[in-house]
């Protein structure tokens, strides 16, 4: 009953170590016996009770190591492969005021001019409100209204008046890294590279 639908839409269990011991219940003094311990991995909620992924120490070994060849960039905007500076570079991290809201999910703040799409694929952070320090994906942004759209609805109600800071997305293409963000000498993916129609055709 401690574990709330709120708390793990929040992430707030989320990779959470996991022990499982024996005891004897007539003398605890006698210590435990671990029998398995693992992290939480993937958590889903149901209308009465939620079903969580228990992993074991060899799932990390089911981890890819390495790159993957493909024209996409695989860094994250902003980290040290990327190095674009989100908080540096004037106008990439942005805050505002909440201004209407329709849903979790949906809510705009009409003080925003940014192109449609500036901020797709950004990430929202909440600095005040039912969600503060909580951050979501955008899915879309649109400059009519300064219309926002998340991928997931927030784990709390989204008001009037919450403040937020957001910065822009990169959809992970060469010519996106170039003119949006002057950073193709960074790019982190293989633009060039011949494609599977290029191969198959025998005109390398």
């Amino acid at each position: 009953s401690s574990i709330t639908v709120d708390d793990i839409r929040a992430g707030l269990w989320d990779y959470a170590t996991v022990e499982v011991s024996l005891v004897n219940w007539a003398d605890v003094s006698m210590g435990t016996l671990a029998l398995t311990k693992g992290k939480l991995g993937r958590i889903q909620d149901g209308r009465a009770s939620f079903v969580a992924e228990l992993r074991g120490l060899s799932q990390h070994l089911q981890q890819p190591i390495g790159r993957l060849y493909m024209p996409a960039c695989d860094a994250d905007l902003g980290d040290s492969r990327c190095g674009v500076d989100l908080n540096g570079s004037p106008g990439l991290t942005v805050t505002g005021t909440i201004t209407s809201v329709a849903s979790k999910r949906s809510f705009a703040d009409t003080g925003r001019g940014e192109a449609d799409g500036y901020f797709d694929g950004g990430k929202i952070t909440w600095l005040t409100g039912n969600n503060a320090d909580l951050a979501m994906e955008v899915k879309t942004f649109l400059n009519s209204g300064g219309a926002f759209t998340l991928q997931l609805p927030m784990p709390f109600t989204v008001q009037v008046g919450d403040t937020y800071s957001v910065h822009a997305g990169c959809d992970k293409t060469f010519a996106t890294c170039g003119s949006k963000f002057s950073n193709a000498v960074n790019y982190q993916g293989f633009p060039h590279l011949p494609g599977l129609d290029r191969l198959v055709s025998g005109g390398l």
